[in-house]
């Protein structure tokens, strides 16, 4: 999941604030990397202690390329990447040269997964980055939807709940592919891969 520092560094981090990881409510993106990168975070879950920080893209980038790991990034909304679906006037798509710039200097291009529950962020992408592989984000019923990614060629990634076999059928026969969030149930997973999805998030 990845979110822009106030100067523009692509940060990892799911919510809009650091403050369910022991952070301050204060919003990612009104705030500088250096003070994102050396906050020092902390939580207890179980009764075990956990301390971390705030991981920069580009290392989770180097790390993925060290370890031979294919790197799926979720773009977040922040300032300089969003989607407005009620005022298309308030999109935002200037930051996405920075993001795919970071990704081919990594050399990760031909690897990358990028996913996104913005729309219109998706199809910018897909206009002026072809090549790059994309995963549609929704948690809605697929149909709205599956012309759209099988004409961008466009893989889809939806709720496990709202996933069935109709749906992996028709964008297999595209040749696309299926991945399905967030499963942590073992009966869930197998009905998943009865239904012959290609990825489970968990």
């Amino acid at each position: 999941d990845s979110r822009n520092s106030k100067d523009g560094l692509f940060v990892i981090n799911h919510d809009s604030s650091l403050k369910r990881l022991g952070g301050s409510e204060e919003l990612i993106w009104e705030q500088n990397a250096s003070r994102l990168l050396t906050t020092g975070l902390q939580q207890e879950r179980d009764g075990i202690c956990y301390v971390g920080q705030v991981m920069a893209l580009g290392d989770y980038l180097d790390l993925c390329k060290e370890l031979d790991q294919v790197p799926v990034i979720e773009i977040k909304e922040c300032t300089t990447i969003r989607s407005d679906a009620k005022n298309l006037a308030n999109d935002r798509f200037d930051g996405v040269p920075a993001l795919i710039s970071l990704i081919a200097e990594k050399g990760l291009t031909d690897r990358v997964v990028i996913i996104s529950f913005m729309q219109s962020v998706m199809d910018h992408i897909w206009k002026n980055y072809p090549g790059v592989h994309l995963q549609f984000l929704t948690g809605e019923d697929w149909r709205p939807y599956a012309q759209w990614c099988i004409d961008r060629k466009m893989d889809l990634d939806i709720h496990y709940e709202k996933a069935d076999a109709e749906l992996v059928k028709r964008f297999h026969e595209a040749g696309l592919k299926v991945n399905v969030w967030t499963v942590d149930d073992p009966v869930a997973f197998k009905k998943m891969q009865e239904i012959g999805v290609d990825y489970i998030t968990t």
